[in-house]
């Protein structure tokens, strides 16, 4: 990859070097004389060092001593390339870049959903009903963790009054600890899926229950447009600010976690503000607002003035 990077910037000329996340910026010839940027989209120092403080010795030594290894590999990479980007405000901070004045925000998008009747549901949904869901790749330790967690300290507390209830962990390649959650009572593991809208169209509730996160969470964004409530814990609520905010449920303790998804079980009215709120969301959180953005920043470090801009230029080549 350095070989093929460094014979591309010997043999043609090129408006801006773009680099998606930080393990790749090692390939970009610093000093070609090319602006660079890279998206860093999430700070990974800060997720390693969350690992290190929900793991035994010896791995939360390892884990600690990777997390501030990388916290300085992207300082240092955020200092030499023309323009950092990350997906939240709080990601500046997780980065230690605070002097570092050209990193910018660029928050993810969302698609908008076709609308789906709840009462037209697939059966094999409809048989599910009432449930709690999660969706996510279920391999992914942050994922494995959050279900885990509700599951076994969270989701008893709402069967004892709600004993209907079920929690649907959605989502392809659930590891071993997370197919065993299925042997829980009222814990259903899908597994892949052709569609999750439809998981989405039926969900009472969805839960985002991390103890470990950062930066945006995807599945956040897709209840919030399906005007599902949401209930989650603080670190990845602090993602979110504005009308987004102001519908999420908050906790971080079992009990508190437990009596807000029950707050949304049992009052209709949240459940109608989160779907009255569903248009102005789309627009809020779609890819168009962020990618516009995006697209303004990459021509302002390339120079392209902005009556030329009008997307990517033609003549751009990628390796």
């Amino acid at each position: 990859m350095h070989e093929a990077v460094q014979e591309a910037v010997r043999t043609s000329k090129y408006d801006l070097i773009f680099v998606y996340c930080s393990s790749m910026a090692q390939f970009v010839p610093l000093s070609a004389n090319v602006p660079t940027v890279i998206d860093f989209v999430d700070a990974d120092s800060a997720k390693w060092t969350q690992y290190s403080r929900c793991s035994a010795f010896p791995l939360s030594w390892l884990y600690a001593r990777e997390g501030a290894s990388l916290a300085r590999y992207e300082k240092r990479t955020a200092e030499d390339f023309d323009l950092s980007i990350v997906t939240t405000p709080q990601e500046t901070d997780d980065l230690g870049s605070g002097g570092c004045s050209a990193v910018e925000v660029v928050a993810n998008g969302v698609s908008a959903l076709p609308a789906l009747d709840s009462q037209n549901l697939p059966a094999e949904i409809r048989q599910l009903q009432p449930y709690a869901l999660f969706v996510g790749t279920m391999n992914y330790r942050p994922n494995a963790d959050a279900v885990s967690y509700f599951a076994k300290e969270i989701f008893p507390l709402l069967r004892h009054s709600h004993p209907d209830l079920r929690f649907l962990i959605v989502g392809r390649d659930p590891n071993q600890a997370v197919r065993k959650l299925g042997c829980l009572p009222g814990v259903v593991v899908t597994g892949s899926v052709s569609d999750v809208h439809g998981y989405l169209a039926g969900a009472a509730v969805a839960v985002a229950p991390f103890r470990i996160a950062q930066g945006v969470q995807n599945k956040v964004l897709e209840a919030l447009v399906a005007g599902v409530p949401v209930v989650l814990t603080s670190r990845p609520a602090r993602a979110f600010s504005g009308p987004a905010a102001d519908l999420l449920l908050v906790a971080d303790t079992p009990t508190g976690f437990a009596d807000a998804v029950r707050s949304a079980l049992e009052n209709p009215e949240l459940r109608q503000r989160s779907l009255r709120a569903v248009r102005d969301l789309q627009q809020l959180l779609s890819w168009p607002r962020s990618l516009s953005r995006l697209e303004e920043l990459i021509e302002n470090v390339a120079g392209i003035p902005k009556e030329v801009g009008s997307g990517v230029p033609s003549h751009a080549q990628a390796c």
